[in-house]
Protein backbone atom coordinates (compact mmCIF):
# COMPACT_ATOMS: atom_id res chain seq x y z
CA UNK A 1 0.00 0.00 0.00
CA UNK A 2 1.05 3.75 -0.85
CA UNK A 3 0.40 6.45 0.62
CA UNK A 4 -1.15 9.46 -1.45
CA UNK A 5 -3.16 13.18 -0.57
CA UNK A 6 -6.61 11.06 -0.43
CA UNK A 7 -4.92 8.18 1.89
CA UNK A 8 -4.00 5.11 1.53
CA UNK A 9 -4.08 3.26 -2.23
CA UNK A 10 -3.24 -0.39 -3.83
CA UNK A 11 0.25 -0.41 -5.14
CA UNK A 12 1.31 -1.69 -8.30
CA UNK A 13 2.68 -5.29 -8.63
CA UNK A 14 6.12 -4.99 -7.78
CA UNK A 15 8.27 -6.02 -11.23
CA UNK A 16 10.74 -8.79 -10.91
CA UNK A 17 14.11 -7.74 -10.90
CA UNK A 18 15.61 -10.08 -14.00
CA UNK A 19 12.14 -10.70 -15.94
CA UNK A 20 11.75 -13.88 -18.21
CA UNK A 21 11.44 -13.04 -21.58
CA UNK A 22 11.47 -16.45 -23.78
CA UNK A 23 8.70 -18.44 -21.46
CA UNK A 24 8.06 -20.55 -19.18
CA UNK A 25 8.71 -24.58 -18.60
CA UNK A 26 6.57 -26.42 -16.29
CA UNK A 27 6.89 -30.45 -15.32
CA UNK A 28 4.53 -31.86 -12.52
CA UNK A 29 3.60 -35.22 -11.32
CA UNK A 30 0.17 -36.74 -10.80
CA UNK A 31 -2.13 -39.08 -9.06
CA UNK A 32 -5.64 -39.27 -10.83
CA UNK A 33 -8.48 -41.18 -9.70
CA UNK A 34 -9.61 -42.85 -12.98
CA UNK A 35 -13.12 -44.33 -14.04
CA UNK A 36 -14.30 -46.03 -17.07
CA UNK A 37 -17.52 -46.39 -18.57
CA UNK A 38 -19.26 -48.50 -21.37
CA UNK A 39 -22.53 -49.37 -22.36
CA UNK A 40 -23.63 -52.34 -24.82
CA UNK A 41 -26.85 -54.44 -25.10
CA UNK A 42 -25.75 -56.84 -22.52
CA UNK A 43 -25.79 -54.29 -19.55
CA UNK A 44 -22.79 -51.57 -18.31
CA UNK A 45 -19.55 -51.83 -16.79
CA UNK A 46 -17.40 -49.31 -15.15
CA UNK A 47 -13.35 -50.14 -14.48
CA UNK A 48 -12.02 -47.96 -11.63
CA UNK A 49 -8.40 -47.38 -9.83
CA UNK A 50 -5.48 -44.63 -10.03
CA UNK A 51 -3.45 -43.77 -12.35
CA UNK A 52 0.14 -42.05 -12.24
CA UNK A 53 1.53 -39.88 -14.46
CA UNK A 54 3.87 -36.86 -15.71
CA UNK A 55 2.43 -33.81 -17.28
CA UNK A 56 4.96 -31.74 -19.49
CA UNK A 57 4.34 -27.89 -20.78
CA UNK A 58 6.42 -25.94 -22.11
CA UNK A 59 5.20 -22.03 -23.20
CA UNK A 60 6.64 -19.80 -25.74
CA UNK A 61 6.24 -16.02 -25.90
CA UNK A 62 6.33 -14.73 -29.37
CA UNK A 63 5.40 -11.28 -28.21
CA UNK A 64 4.43 -9.81 -24.81
CA UNK A 65 0.23 -10.44 -26.24
CA UNK A 66 1.17 -14.04 -28.12
CA UNK A 67 2.00 -17.63 -27.32
CA UNK A 68 2.33 -21.09 -28.31
CA UNK A 69 2.08 -23.88 -25.88
CA UNK A 70 3.34 -27.53 -26.38
CA UNK A 71 2.38 -30.02 -23.87
CA UNK A 72 2.61 -33.63 -23.47
CA UNK A 73 1.11 -35.99 -20.36
CA UNK A 74 1.07 -39.43 -20.12
CA UNK A 75 -0.55 -41.54 -16.97
CA UNK A 76 -0.42 -45.20 -16.17
CA UNK A 77 -1.84 -47.92 -13.92
CA UNK A 78 -4.70 -50.52 -13.56
CA UNK A 79 -8.56 -50.17 -12.96
CA UNK A 80 -10.16 -52.63 -11.07
CA UNK A 81 -14.27 -53.57 -11.87
CA UNK A 82 -15.91 -51.12 -9.92
CA UNK A 83 -19.66 -52.24 -11.01
CA UNK A 84 -21.29 -54.59 -13.73
CA UNK A 85 -20.50 -57.79 -15.28
CA UNK A 86 -16.91 -58.19 -17.16
CA UNK A 87 -14.53 -61.17 -18.30
CA UNK A 88 -11.77 -59.43 -16.54
CA UNK A 89 -11.09 -58.21 -12.91
CA UNK A 90 -8.85 -56.01 -13.41
CA UNK A 91 -7.26 -54.19 -17.02
CA UNK A 92 -4.25 -52.34 -16.99
CA UNK A 93 -4.56 -48.60 -18.60
CA UNK A 94 -2.43 -46.05 -20.48
CA UNK A 95 -3.35 -42.83 -20.77
CA UNK A 96 -2.08 -39.97 -23.27
CA UNK A 97 -2.73 -36.28 -24.00
CA UNK A 98 -0.81 -34.13 -26.33
CA UNK A 99 -1.37 -30.50 -27.26
CA UNK A 100 -0.01 -27.79 -29.74
CA UNK A 101 -1.58 -24.37 -28.97
CA UNK A 102 -1.54 -20.65 -29.62
CA UNK A 103 -3.07 -17.42 -28.17
CA UNK A 104 -3.81 -13.95 -26.88
CA UNK A 105 -2.82 -12.34 -23.59
CA UNK A 106 -4.69 -9.95 -21.77
CA UNK A 107 -3.54 -7.93 -19.12
CA UNK A 108 -6.87 -5.66 -17.55
CA UNK A 109 -4.25 -3.41 -15.81
CA UNK A 110 -1.50 -3.49 -18.27
CA UNK A 111 1.46 -5.08 -16.27
CA UNK A 112 2.73 -8.87 -17.39
CA UNK A 113 3.42 -9.52 -14.00
CA UNK A 114 -0.46 -9.07 -12.38
CA UNK A 115 -3.20 -10.03 -13.32
CA UNK A 116 -3.35 -12.31 -16.72
CA UNK A 117 -6.45 -13.82 -19.07
CA UNK A 118 -5.40 -16.09 -21.86
CA UNK A 119 -7.25 -16.65 -24.46
CA UNK A 120 -5.89 -19.88 -26.83
CA UNK A 121 -6.85 -22.69 -29.00
CA UNK A 122 -5.05 -25.55 -31.25
CA UNK A 123 -4.72 -28.98 -31.96
CA UNK A 124 -5.51 -31.62 -29.19
CA UNK A 125 -5.05 -35.83 -28.85
CA UNK A 126 -6.01 -37.90 -26.49
CA UNK A 127 -5.33 -41.49 -26.45
CA UNK A 128 -6.69 -44.41 -24.12
CA UNK A 129 -5.20 -47.91 -24.20
CA UNK A 130 -7.48 -50.75 -22.22
CA UNK A 131 -6.57 -54.11 -22.10
CA UNK A 132 -8.24 -55.73 -25.13
CA UNK A 133 -11.72 -57.67 -24.40
CA UNK A 134 -14.28 -57.54 -27.30
CA UNK A 135 -16.51 -58.93 -24.77
CA UNK A 136 -16.23 -56.15 -22.83
CA UNK A 137 -15.71 -53.53 -25.40
CA UNK A 138 -12.56 -52.48 -24.06
CA UNK A 139 -9.56 -51.66 -26.75
CA UNK A 140 -7.68 -48.50 -27.85
CA UNK A 141 -9.38 -45.33 -28.52
CA UNK A 142 -8.35 -41.34 -29.60
CA UNK A 143 -10.10 -38.33 -30.46
CA UNK A 144 -7.68 -35.67 -32.27
CA UNK A 145 -9.78 -32.33 -32.71
CA UNK A 146 -9.47 -28.48 -32.13
CA UNK A 147 -9.77 -27.26 -28.58
CA UNK A 148 -10.28 -23.72 -27.54
CA UNK A 149 -10.21 -22.71 -23.77
CA UNK A 150 -9.71 -19.65 -21.54
CA UNK A 151 -7.86 -19.61 -18.30
CA UNK A 152 -7.12 -16.77 -15.70
CA UNK A 153 -4.33 -16.20 -13.46
CA UNK A 154 -4.35 -13.75 -9.94
CA UNK A 155 -1.15 -12.35 -7.90
CA UNK A 156 -2.42 -12.48 -4.47
CA UNK A 157 0.90 -11.00 -3.12
CA UNK A 158 4.25 -11.52 -3.96
CA UNK A 159 4.66 -15.10 -2.87
CA UNK A 160 1.09 -16.65 -3.89
CA UNK A 161 -0.80 -16.37 -6.73
CA UNK A 162 -4.25 -18.59 -8.17
CA UNK A 163 -4.91 -19.83 -11.84
CA UNK A 164 -7.92 -21.21 -13.08
CA UNK A 165 -8.49 -23.32 -16.64
CA UNK A 166 -10.61 -24.18 -18.89
CA UNK A 167 -10.65 -26.37 -22.25
CA UNK A 168 -13.63 -28.02 -24.43
CA UNK A 169 -13.99 -29.46 -27.81
CA UNK A 170 -16.69 -27.68 -29.15
CA UNK A 171 -17.68 -30.43 -31.67
CA UNK A 172 -17.21 -34.43 -32.58
CA UNK A 173 -13.95 -35.37 -33.11
CA UNK A 174 -12.41 -34.99 -36.67
CA UNK A 175 -9.82 -38.11 -36.11
CA UNK A 176 -11.09 -41.09 -34.25
CA UNK A 177 -9.86 -44.48 -33.83
CA UNK A 178 -10.32 -47.86 -32.58
CA UNK A 179 -12.34 -50.75 -33.17
CA UNK A 180 -15.79 -48.97 -33.27
CA UNK A 181 -14.54 -45.65 -34.81
CA UNK A 182 -16.46 -46.45 -37.81
CA UNK A 183 -19.55 -45.98 -36.11
CA UNK A 184 -19.02 -42.78 -34.09
CA UNK A 185 -21.62 -40.92 -33.42
CA UNK A 186 -20.63 -37.94 -31.32
CA UNK A 187 -17.58 -36.92 -28.94
CA UNK A 188 -17.05 -34.58 -26.26
CA UNK A 189 -14.42 -33.28 -23.71
CA UNK A 190 -13.86 -30.81 -21.25
CA UNK A 191 -10.84 -30.48 -18.78
CA UNK A 192 -11.17 -27.84 -15.92
CA UNK A 193 -8.34 -26.79 -13.54
CA UNK A 194 -7.81 -24.77 -10.14
CA UNK A 195 -4.35 -24.30 -8.19
CA UNK A 196 -2.07 -21.99 -6.94
CA UNK A 197 1.40 -21.16 -7.69
CA UNK A 198 4.42 -20.21 -4.75
CA UNK A 199 7.05 -18.23 -5.86
CA UNK A 200 10.22 -20.23 -4.41
CA UNK A 201 12.68 -17.40 -6.52
CA UNK A 202 11.54 -14.67 -9.46
CA UNK A 203 12.08 -17.86 -11.88
CA UNK A 204 11.01 -20.49 -10.10
CA UNK A 205 7.06 -21.58 -8.75
CA UNK A 206 5.78 -24.40 -6.68
CA UNK A 207 2.17 -25.41 -8.22
CA UNK A 208 -0.73 -27.17 -7.14
CA UNK A 209 -3.88 -27.74 -8.74
CA UNK A 210 -6.88 -30.17 -9.04
CA UNK A 211 -8.12 -31.10 -12.21
CA UNK A 212 -11.42 -32.56 -13.76
CA UNK A 213 -11.17 -34.18 -16.69
CA UNK A 214 -13.54 -35.95 -18.93
CA UNK A 215 -14.26 -37.52 -21.94
CA UNK A 216 -17.80 -39.13 -23.84
CA UNK A 217 -17.91 -41.18 -27.01
CA UNK A 218 -21.36 -41.90 -28.47
CA UNK A 219 -22.15 -44.45 -30.94
CA UNK A 220 -24.66 -45.82 -33.59
CA UNK A 221 -23.62 -49.36 -33.15
CA UNK A 222 -24.54 -52.01 -29.99
CA UNK A 223 -21.72 -50.17 -28.50
CA UNK A 224 -24.02 -47.09 -27.70
CA UNK A 225 -21.52 -45.13 -24.86
CA UNK A 226 -17.65 -45.21 -23.86
CA UNK A 227 -17.02 -42.45 -20.92
CA UNK A 228 -13.53 -41.50 -19.41
CA UNK A 229 -13.63 -39.08 -16.22
CA UNK A 230 -10.23 -38.40 -14.71
CA UNK A 231 -9.78 -36.53 -11.31
CA UNK A 232 -6.18 -35.83 -10.97
CA UNK A 233 -4.06 -33.87 -8.06
CA UNK A 234 -1.15 -32.33 -9.28
CA UNK A 235 2.61 -30.94 -8.07
CA UNK A 236 5.07 -29.44 -10.00
CA UNK A 237 7.39 -26.70 -10.87
CA UNK A 238 7.80 -24.16 -13.28
CA UNK A 239 10.62 -22.38 -14.29
CA UNK A 240 10.72 -18.90 -16.44
CA UNK A 241 13.50 -18.50 -19.11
Amino acid sequence: WQKSERGLIKSAPKAPANPASLGILSLGVFASDTSVYNTMPNGSRRMGGTMLGLDLKAEGWLTKNYFLIFEMAQSRGTLRRVSGTSNDHQVSAVNSVFKFLGGYKYFPIGFSYGPQLNLFGGYVSYASQLDYSRPDGFSKSSIADFLIGTSLQFPLNQKFSVFSEAEFIPQSGLLNTGSRSSSLKSVSATELELGMRYQLNPRTTADFSLELNSRKAKFNSLYSQLSYQENRLKVGASYSF
